[in-house]
């Protein structure tokens, strides 16, 4: 292969890996973005959860209440009646 040719082919090679190294950079950095919105996303829903779990448990605290009320209100019906 001539001088010339190879030289070429060498030069077309380093600038095919210049722009592959400026384009997988764009794509980490764009990766790891997303990556930060997910785990933030992740964050917040699990807050969610949390607070969820704890007015179920409140809900829960609240229907016994009313069960017994219910039952008080009941016997003090028939007392009345």
């Amino acid at each position: 292969m001539a001088d010339g040719t190879k030289n070429l082919i060498e030069e077309s090679a380093k600038e095919t890996r210049r722009h592959f190294d400026v384009v997988a950079e764009r794509l980490t950095d764009k990766v790891e973005a997303v990556a930060e919105q997910v785990a933030a996303g992740l964050e917040k829903i699990t807050a969610v959860q949390e607070t969820l779990k704890k007015h179920g448990q409140r809900l829960d605290v609240i229907k016994d209440t009313l069960g017994v009320v219910r039952g008080e209100i009941g016997r003090i019906k028939n007392d009345h009646e």
